[in-house]
């Protein structure tokens, strides 16, 4: 399954890169439809500006050299009639003001409309021709010829001015059948414009809804991945979530069936990192909340009994969960089955720790007690004249003798660091630190006492009419021992005490020999 994840998880990659794709084409297409519209709407700014600026200012200035060229013919007029020298003066200076200013137009529209050169040339030459009539007119009057000067005016001036004023007619003409061409190119031109840019946006909208199905594919295929995911997590992995105060407020459903219990149960009854509520494990608890409440990650091995007397083992790990403050929010408590390898560990008639584990314990709490400097000791208990109790009431009677035994050495083990391990048939080990001798012998003879309190028949003991129990004991007070000096020392001591029955005798060892108590 995990494989599919990983395979579904490179899929995911190229569905992002498609939507990467998609997102970059849109972009393309959007900008390219930005730059076109610029570019043809600066166009069609530039043709205005061209219709606007040039044949309008064409047109206007024609119309400005037919109103100098009509003043010019009424100044004529004027001039003929004109009754002295000094009147006929003034209108021909009026007149070649009027002249003056016509040349200066037809000037002027030479640099707005290159194209019609040639025909403002011809209206130039017609011009200038027709000035010449006029000249010859000013000369007939001045000589007194009026009827001769009239006669030309009416003739010759005429027809010249009615073919000049057709001529700037024409062009005038010209100039306006040019701006409605170019208006006509421009509707075409807006109508491609209008064309290019519904087809790009067309392009786009279509781009972008493929972008959206992708997208909304994505999502989809993203949020089956995590739910598979999820459900992964929670078949497969033992894990659990903690609030601040170390209380459950989710499991997995493989947690669940782990401990054997419903997830509901596990809730509503504050399973506190899933430990008993017997004193050791409350102890443990404590020094668990203890270094987690201070960010920092806890791991050690626990030990459930659901409600049917089951108990699992597991190797637990709770780490803090920190918000964006880097403050403690919650904590993750993720545990790894023991079950097989404890059970391997754990004798199976009595449920306490085997040889096996013995040997792995004892190593371990020697290197632990040595460098930390604190007192560390091996008690080794034997049960008096246990072969008679079995010949007496029989093996299953003494298998019950045992376990009876073995729940009493266990409830009075108080804390994570003290251990009871059956290492023979009715041979058990006790190791507890941080004792000093007296507390250690307060302590064994405490459970002396309270295997007597059990109160097991044994007629043949020949130190109690109960089953009893000898305990030999050695203290490592400083220095350094091996286990196999250490149980040497332990069952030394269990030799002397069982010289007598139904007693304790511990020793002490501080790197310059054993002292007994």
């Amino acid at each position: 399954m995990l494989k599919d994840v990983f395979l579904q998880a490179g899929t995911q990659t190229l569905n992002r890169r498609k939507v990467a794709y998609g997102f970059l084409a849109v972009v393309f297409i959007v900008t390219a439809l930005a730059i076109n519209s610029s570019f043809q709407i600066n166009r069609i700014i530039k043709g205005y500006s061209h219709l606007i600026e040039q044949p309008i200012a064409f047109s206007q200035s024609l119309k400005t050299i037919n109103f100098h060229i009509t003043t010019i013919e009424l100044r004529v007029q004027d001039y003929i009639i004109a009754g002295d020298d000094s009147q006929r003066g003034e209108h021909l200076r009026l007149m070649r003001e009027s002249a003056s200013k016509v040349f200066k137009e037809l000037d002027g529209i030479e640099g707005l409309a290159q194209h019609q050169l040639q025909h403002l040339e011809h209206e130039k030459f017609l011009f200038k021709r027709w000035l010449v009539l006029r000249q010859e007119i000013y000369a007939l009057i001045a000589d007194g010829k009026i009827e001769k000067a009239i006669e030309i005016d009416a003739v010759k001036a005429r027809a010249g001015l009615e073919k000049l004023m057709n001529s700037i007619s024409s062009v005038e003409k010209m100039s306006l059948q040019e701006v409605e061409q170019y208006q006509q190119r421009s509707r075409k031109t807006a109508d491609n414009i209008a064309l290019a840019t519904l087809i790009l946006a067309l392009f786009a909208i279509i781009c972008v809804v493929l972008l959206m199905l992708e997208v909304w594919r994505t999502i989809s295929f993203t949020e089956k991945l995590r739910a598979r995911r999820h459900a992964l997590i929670d078949q497969q992995i033992l894990i659990a979530v903690l609030d601040k105060e170390g209380s459950t407020i989710d499991v997995s459903s493989a947690l669940c069936s782990f401990l054997g219990c419903w997830r509901e149960e596990l809730i509503h009854n504050n399973a506190n990192f899933f430990l008993s509520d017997n004193k050791r494990d409350q102890l443990l608890a404590k020094n668990i909340m203890s270094r987690i409440s201070k960010g920092r990650e806890w791991r050690g091995e626990i030990s459930y009994t659901n409600a049917k007397g089951e108990t699992v083992w597991a190797e637990s790990s709770i780490i803090p969960n920190f918000d964006e403050q880097l403050q403690i929010e919650g904590y993750t408590n993720i545990l790894h089955d023991l079950t097989s390898k404890k059970l391997a560990s754990i004798d199976k008639l009595t449920g306490l720790l085997n040889r096996r584990s013995y040997d792995e314990i004892l190593s371990n709490q020697i290197s632990l007690a040595v460098r930390n400097k604190v007192p560390i000791s091996l008690a080794i208990l034997d049960i008096d004249f246990f072969k008679r109790f079995n010949d007496s009431y029989g093996h299953p009677e003494g298998d019950f003798a045992l376990r009876r035994l073995s729940d009493t050495l266990s409830k009075a083990m108080k804390r994570p660091t003290d251990h009871v391990f059956r290492i023979g048939g009715e041979e058990f080990a006790i190791l507890v630190t941080g004792l000093d001798n007296d507390k250690l012998e307060n302590f064994l003879n405490t459970l002396r006492e309270a295997v007597l309190a059990l109160k097991i028949p044994n007629e043949k003991s020949e130190v109690s009419p109960y089953l009893s129990v000898s305990i030999g004991a050695v203290v490592l007070i400083q220095g350094a021992i091996t286990e196999q000096e250490l149980y040497k020392s332990a069952d030394k001591a269990l030799y002397q005490a069982k010289e007598t029955r139904n007693t304790v005798l511990v020793q002490s060892y501080s790197g310059q020999g054993f002292n007994s108590v």
